[in-house]
């Protein structure tokens, strides 16, 4: 996956210690191995470090190593070209205050549609329901059940959830569909990977009307997910209890040009004020109370044009933002330092997808490819 110059001390330590033969290997402490090998990207870990010994291997392969190994790995952005280059994909993410951009050494061969501390939930063939679930530096993919499709329009969204406390993994589908008098309901329906051989409706009465406007582009936080609706109010759905829950907009915000986007463990509104700024305000998930975290002073990108914010990095200090619908220079610009970065895309910015996503180990049952 996306390799990092960074780390080419560590992978050279590694190779250096596999020549030297096991004895070596077996004198290190294993703390310190565990903390070397944290250091890694995940696809040199399957790739190499997972074969130096059987030590090695037994560590790699823990519950405790992959999800400290998660922890400790940098989120950045999984960037797709959506106009059928999806092999394109590109893995970018703030290193050392700079943006780095690298390539995936797993060619996607169909749309990404969400991504969940590694595992990417993607379809694999024309069919709009045909989906996996794939972990791009493991290559090991599980494919999902179909959801069910009568009288469903093409208008469809899909997202993955981790419910921590059970450690399951669960695939949301919101989508439209056709009623007996010809009109659009709103519905929800979620499966339990590796569980669930049928998909589950959700209820949603009485939190709206299901013949209402929901924008169906969701962003996810921390064992949540969230739509909106009419510009109105914001719908979450607690995946662990599939609960749906209303929370409104800010007061004073329903007419104004505004983006949401996750920032992890919370979701974040960004206002456009008339001078040049930008009001922030996150959303608990869990509550649904709203707070007005700053405004940060936009005049340092006006000279880059008419920028759409797109991604947070950096737990929130980061953010990034696409280009109008000409360019392939994307953004970066940190709220903190004012610090401004760039990076150029193979196509017009408009032509690409940009989920948040972590390379990691973590890995459902399935197969390799």
């Amino acid at each position: 996956m996306a390799r990092s110059n960074d780390n080419s001390h560590v992978r050279n330590f590694t190779r250096s210690i596999r020549k030297r033969g096991s004895t070596n290997i077996d004198s290190l402490p294993d703390e310190l191995v565990f903390q070397i090998l944290l250091e890694l990207p995940a696809e040199d870990i399957y790739d190499s470090a997972t074969f130096v010994c059987k030590k090695w291997y037994k560590m790699i392969n823990t519950d405790n190593f992959i999800n400290a190994h998660l922890q400790h790995s940098t989120p950045g952005l999984l960037i797709q070209n959506r106009t059928h280059k999806y092999d394109r994909a590109v893995f970018a993410a703030i290193r050392k205050g700079k943006i780095e951009i690298s390539k995936f050494g797993y060619k996607f061969t169909d749309r990404v549609l969400a991504s969940c501390n590694g595992l990417v939930l993607n379809h694999y063939s024309e069919d709009n329901y045909a989906l996996q679930i794939v972990n791009p530096a493991t290559k090991h993919r599980l494919f999902v059940t179909p959801p069910f499709t009568e009288n469903v329009s093409r208008h469809n969204s899909f997202g993955i959830v981790h419910v921590a406390s059970t450690m399951a993994y669960k695939v949301v589908h919101t989508y439209f569909h056709y009623t007996d008098d010809y009109l659009y309901t709103w519905g929800c329906s979620l499966l339990t990977v590796g569980v669930d051989t049928y998909w589950r409706r959700v209820h949603i009465r009485p939190v709206f009307p299901e013949t209402a406007i929901v924008h169906t582009t969701q962003q996810t936080t921390q064992g949540f997910m969230h739509w909106v609706w009419n510009n109105v109010c914001v719908l979450t759905l607690n995946v662990e209890t599939e609960v749906i829950t209303s929370t409104p907009v800010p007061r004073g915000y329903k007419h104004v040009r505004k983006w949401y986007l996750s920032k992890g463990k919370s979701l974040s509104l960004l206002v456009l004020c008339e001078d040049s700024s930008f009001d922030v305000w996150e959303m608990k998930s869990e509550t649904g109370e709203w707070t007005k975290t700053y405004k940060v002073d936009f005049e340092p990108l006006s000279k880059y044009g008419r920028l759409t914010p797109v991604a947070w990095l950096k737990h929130g200090e980061v953010l990034v933002l696409s280009g109008s619908d000409l360019t392939r220079v994307c953004t970066t610009y940190n709220v903190l330092t004012r610090e401004i970065d760039c990076f150029e895309l193979d196509d017009c910015c408009n032509d690409h997808i940009f989920k948040i996503h972590t390379n990691s180990l973590v890995s459902l049952d399935g197969i390799e490819v």
